[in-house]
């Protein structure tokens, strides 16, 4: 299964299914200054800080076939909230490995 995970969410170093490489970078700045930033890298991810919104400390990718910066969630957070995450959330490859673990079904 770690080849699975690896797909899906790519290691340090490596691009995953966002395209991001390597660590995270520091963006101190909120979420609508980045997304209008010409100097940003946007084959990295980047955690927001000084943010006035809801962002603050989290991290977020560029999606190349949307052309548009998304959140994905607080950067290294303690935890996660039961039934926070979905099936629909999950890549396809980690899908298809549970799929037959649930017997079929898509509702956990």
């Amino acid at each position: 299964m770690s080849d699975v995970l690896r797909g899906c969410l790519g290691f340090k170093g490596e691009k995953g299914e966002t395209g991001a490489v390597g660590t995270p970078k520091v963006y101190k700045g909120g979420f609508e200054e980045l997304q209008f930033d010409a100097g940003v890298d946007r084959d990295f991810h980047y955690i927001i800080l000084n943010s006035k919104d809801s962002l603050n400390g989290h991290w977020v990718y560029y999606d190349e076939e949307k052309d548009v910066w998304l959140a994905g969630g607080l950067y290294q957070a303690q935890g996660i909230a039961n039934g926070s995450v979905t099936f629909e959330m999950l890549c396809e490859e980690l899908k298809e490995v549970l799929r037959p673990l649930m017997g079929g079904r898509e509702d956990g």
